[in-house]
């Protein structure tokens, strides 16, 4: 495949892509993408939240400190431009995908990339609005740009770790010592190490700007606020049931080896194979220092996220990108071997993998219980009135109320004659409710459970 049929293809497979999240009748219904979509959407339509997004928190509104908003911002962006909040979150996840694939085909090639898709997580969340995939793309897309070469490479380093760093917070520093460990490595050791520092520098600059434009809008610092609200609480008692951390470390081990199959175990065995062949003499050299570094990678991240008694198998999401990179070193041997039409042609699928994927996750979607309240709020008639909220709420759940912010603009929908008993009722904040009611109260609406 040349380069100008390669270009051409990788065009019309994003362009496929951006075309079905903005056709497909999509519904978010889980907690996290509906709290960033609803605050992307805050950003595009409510003035000065940029910098600053709010949530509901309790019984009112909150500034969000859980992560930076650098994940939400290209969402906004297409809900200003006059996007739908569905599309607009969903388009912006799939550009994050896309720069994704790019930097790991940078790095691995064209079997790298495709490797990397067949990850059942990133099937997960190839139609989902979160953290996961923007981050990823941040952190891979440094780590592509740092070996790129050239004089601009230090700043395309330093945005793509901001932006890592403004997307995930404290995750994101281990990017510095995989660039210094890179730059180390290699031949060119001196020069490398001041393009890290450069690149690093970059980064700590927005992490700078981003904190004084947070304070300007809101009176205090993010970073501080971030690590005494977020950071540290997770360090001291997190939010997992697991009771020592020896348990959380084996519950992101079991993960790891889970989800990394079957890439992660056959790439083990090849490179094992390959070892022993080199130590008998029968291949030259040694094993690329891309394994190393592949290999640093993993351990930090997953270190990462043991570190924090935390459950959430997202936490690991950025490990898969190394994970295909050290795959597609240890079927480099059979790469090589196949003729180059074969090669071409495959390369060329990989590309049609990303559209495939999103198509293929929308048709398995389920059509739960939240997809249903989603459209039935999407349905409301534009006056307020009540209506019953299908499927579990926890008071204690702000996602769900999220999910309630996010679905309807308009808070209403035609009222039953008689809810289902259990059914939590949409009230307006003036609207009385029975004597003793089981009531969950926010900022915009209170919930009544029917009797």
């Amino acid at each position: 495949m040349s380069s100008r049929t390669c270009a051409w293809s990788a065009a019309l497979a994003v362009a496929a892509t951006l075309l079905l999240c903005a056709w497909l009748p999509y519904r978010l219904t889980d907690g996290d993408s509906c709290l960033y979509a609803a605050m992307a959407h805050d950003m595009a339509h409510g003035g000065g939240a940029w910098l600053a997004p709010q949530w509901s928190f309790g019984a009112g509104r909150a500034c969000f400190h859980e992560n930076p908003p650098g994940a939400f911002w290209l969402a906004g962006l297409f809900g200003a431009l006059g996007g739908n909040d569905v599309a607009a979150a969903l388009l912006a996840n799939a550009l994050a995908l896309w720069l994704l694939v790019a930097a790991t085909w940078r790095l691995g090639g064209a079997v790298a990339a495709g490797v990397l898709l067949l990850h059942l997580p990133v099937l997960h969340y190839t139609l989902r609005f979160g953290l996961e995939v923007p981050f990823a793309a941040c952190f891979t897309g440094a780590l592509a740009a740092a070996r790129s070469g050239g004089r601009g490479a230090f700043l395309w380093t330093g945005l793509a770790a901001g932006g890592a760093l403004l997307t995930r917070g404290v995750f994101a520093l281990a990017l510095a010592p995989l660039l210094l460990a890179d730059a180390a490595l290699s031949e060119q050791r001196r020069r490398r190490l001041r393009r890290a520092a450069a690149a690093l520098a970059v980064a700590a600059l927005l992490a700078l700007l981003f904190d004084l434009g947070h304070a300007a809008a809101t009176g205090h610092g993010f970073w501080s606020a971030y690590l005494h609200k977020q950071v540290l609480p997770s360090l001291e008692e997190g939010g997992t049931p697991h009771p020592n951390r020896g348990s959380t470390a084996l519950y992101y081990g079991g993960r790891l080896l889970v989800y990394g199959l079957p890439w992660l175990p056959l790439a083990l065995v090849l490179l094992w194979r390959q070892w022993r062949q080199r130590r008998r003499g029968v291949q030259a050299g040694p094993l690329p220092r891309d394994l190393a570094l592949a290999a640093l990678w993993m351990a930090l991240l997953t270190a990462g996220a043991m570190v924090a008694r935390r459950e959430g198998s997202r936490y690991l999401f950025a490990v898969w990108p190394a994970s295909a990179w050290i795959a597609a070193l240890a079927l480099r041997p059979w790469w090589e071997r196949r003729p180059a039409r074969l090669r071409q042609r495959l390369a060329g699928a990989v590309l049609a993998l990303v559209p495939i994927l999103v198509l293929g996750k929308f048709l398995v979607t389920p059509r739960d219980a939240w997809w249903r309240s989603a459209d039935a709020l999407r349905a409301a008639r534009p006056q307020l009135a009540s209506g019953p909220i299908y499927g579990p709420f926890a008071r204690h759940d702000d996602r769900r109320k999220q999910f309630l912010r996010y679905h309807a603009a308009q808070w209403a929908f035609p009222a039953p004659a008689a809810p289902p008993a259990g059914a939590w009722v949409l009230r307006a904040p003036g609207e009385p409710v029975p004597p003793d009611a089981d009531v969950v109260t926010t900022d915009l609406f209170r919930l009544v459970r029917a009797p």
